[in-house]
Order: C-alpha cells, then sequence, then structure tokens
C-alpha cells in the first residue's frame, strides 16, 4: 500500500431524537434522525493505492424500542436506515462521486427476547435469542460488485448463583452465529473480503459484588 502524507479523518454529526413511555413504562419507543460527515476517508483502489475520499454524508432514522410486559421477560428492537453517498471522491482517475461507500448497509436490524425466571427453584436461571440483519453493501468505492445481506441467529443460557448477601456469580453459555452461516461482514476492495465468524460456542463467568 502506498501511504504519504494521509491526513486525519475528520467527522461531523447532527443527531435529532425522541422517546416516549407508555403503558406504565412497560413500553419505550426512541426514534432519531441524524446527518452525519466525513472528510478524508481512507480507501483503497483495485492496485492497492491508498488514496482519501474528499467527503462522504450520511443521512439516518433510527427507530427502537423496549419491552418489559411480564417481569423477567425482556424485548428489544431496532432497526436503521442509512442513505450514505461519496460527495467528493477526491481523485481524478475515478468517478466515484454519488456512489454508496463500501461496506455501509441501507438497512440493518438487531432484535433480542430474554427471559429470566423470578421466583422458585429456578429462580436467576435465564434465557436469551436474538436476531441480527445486515443488508446487501456495496464492495468498493466504486460499487462494481455486491455484498449480500445476511442475518444471524444467537442464543444464550446463564444462571446467578448467590455466594452471600451482596456478591454473586453469573454463569452463562451460548452459541453466535447459531445456522453457520456463511457471510461477509466488510470488504476493502474486490481482493480483500473480510469473512465473518462461523458457528462459536462459549462459556463465561464473571463474579458481581
Amino acid at each position: 500500500l502506498k501511504e504519504e502524507n494521509l491526513a486525519p479523518e475528520e467527522a461531523n454529526q447532527y443527531e435529532l431524537g425522541v422517546k416516549s413511555s407508555m403503558l406504565d413504562d412497560k413500553l419505550r419507543l426512541l426514534g432519531s434522525v441524524y446527518h452525519l460527515t466525513r472528510e478524508n476517508v481512507w480507501s483503497v483502489d483495485n492496485n492497492f493505492v491508498s488514496n482519501l475520499n474528499g467527503k462522504e454524508e450520511t443521512k439516518g432514522v433510527e427507530l427502537s424500542a423496549t419491552m418489559q410486559f411480564v417481569p423477567g421477560l425482556n424485548v428489544l428492537a431496532s432497526i436503521t436506515h442509512m442513505d450514505a453517498r461519496i460527495v467528493n471522491d477526491n481523485n481524478d482517475d475515478v468517478d466515484n462521486e454519488g456512489n454508496r461507500p463500501k461496506s455501509v448497509p441501507q438497512q440493518k436490524g438487531r432484535a433480542w427476547g430474554s427471559y429470566e425466571f423470578q421466583n422458585g427453584k429456578m429462580a436467576g436461571l435465564g434465557f436469551g435469542l436474538g436476531a441480527e440483519y445486515v443488508g446487501d453493501r456495496q464492495g468498493d468505492d466504486n460499487n462494481s460488485f455486491e455484498l449480500p445481506g445476511y442475518t444471524l441467529l444467537d442464543v444464550a443460557s446463564w444462571y446467578y448463583l448467590s455466594l452471600g448477601d451482596t456478591s454473586r456469580l453469573r454463569l452463562q453459555a451460548g452459541v453466535k452465529n447459531l445456522e453457520d452461516k456463511e457471510y461477509y461482514p466488510a470488504s476493502i476492495n474486490a481482493f480483500r473480503i473480510n469473512v465473518g465468524e462461523p458457528r462459536t460456542t462459549y462459556l463465561s463467568a464473571r463474579l458481581e459484588f
């Protein structure tokens, strides 16, 4: 890569949001719009030459909700729409102005639900299931190819073990990318495409005091 005198990236963001609570605070809603401007964004062409996009703009809308209708049951959902464009490619050898920047989806969403037993012999035992959606993205600033969208599922289970009046141990196990999907979260150009992590099982312990 040829990198000479690359200026630091600069960014400005303006955001306006509203939030609401209803049903005795069991349902919370949040909505926001934002405008993000980035300058001197690092990029690499297919000849592996570094350059800086002069200016990129992103206009976005985000909606989210949290729900707690039953004790121990929590649901979180969010969706985002982004309109990202290269305003100035800062390069006389290409014409990327008006293109979508690489690896930026137009839509993405997330949902997660969990339930933890509150009483009885199973108190402290919890389960969770979540999904993440990422829409298609351009693979490079030339918009010469696309990375397909994907949806990933995660599951988890945990148990709180009391160690006294103020301390407890959280034991957790889970599986990320439950369906073992092959996906591509990002890329630099046609020759450098990131491959997402396969199905991953994990165990963890956390002491709280």
